[in-house]
């Protein structure tokens, strides 16, 4: 593996959220950005902060079982709060997982995110929402996010661009994902920058099957 490529198994969970005011929702991809960019060279957890909440995701492998369905999923995934099943562009079959909100200033304001977000994936409404949001969320991103700080796009082997896809994309409906739920929220009268969610935090895990249905290993022979 090119040492300039973030490795998914380094994506972790800082499990304690930022000091202060929480973002703001629309500065999410700008720190997700910020992230990557930091993390890529350097190898660090790269954090996704929405509101007040610090959310990574770890790829299925290190620390992990395998579960039923042949992929690696830590306890808490086999049964998470929420999943969602995508198909990436290039035909990879993903599926994010997350557990529910802990923590936070006040219980009671994270109970209830828990509550108003579990009536809404049970609703059928969440993945179309998720999928209108993501290609914006791409263009967003940019063709480069995912490629290491300094590092020429046109120098890249064919695993180091298909492994910078593949972060690029999950990151999008990840982010996808959390910009529905908080647009959620919203309707419910609960925001992004209510102070009872400061210091929330949310375990999140993703796992990919190649065309062929194996397991796919990001950044394998890179």
């Amino acid at each position: 593996m090119n040492p300039d490529t973030p490795d998914p198994l380094d994506i972790m969970l800082d499990a304690s959220a930022p000091a202060g005011a929480p973002p703001r929702p629309e500065d999410v991809k700008y720190m997700i950005a910020q992230a990557a960019q930091q993390a890529a060279p350097r190898r660090r957890h790269a954090p996704l902060v929405v509101g007040g909440v610090v959310i990574a995701l770890v790829a299925g492998g290190t620390g992990v079982a395998a579960a039923s369905d042949g992929l690696s999923w830590a306890p808490w995934a086999q049964d998470p709060a929420v999943s969602i099943e995508f198909t990436m562009a290039s035909g990879l079959r993903c599926e994010i997982r997350h557990s529910e909100y802990s923590g936070g200033a006040d219980p009671s304001v994270v109970r209830d995110v828990n509550g108003v977000l579990d009536e809404w994936y049970r609703s059928g409404e969440m993945l179309s929402a998720v999928q209108r949001l993501v290609p914006n969320v791409i263009d967003d991103l940019g063709p480069d996010f995912g490629i290491a700080e300094g590092e020429d796009p046109t120098s890249l082997t064919d695993e180091q661009v298909e492994h910078a896809d593949w972060v690029r994309e999950w990151t999008a409906w990840n982010t996808a994902l959390s910009e529905a739920e908080f647009d959620e929220l919203a309707r419910q009268g609960i925001t992004a920058d209510d102070p009872g969610l400061s210091g929330s935090e949310r375990a999140g895990q993703i796992n990919c099957r190649d065309i062929d249905g194996s397991p796919f290993v990001p950044g394998a022979g890179s």
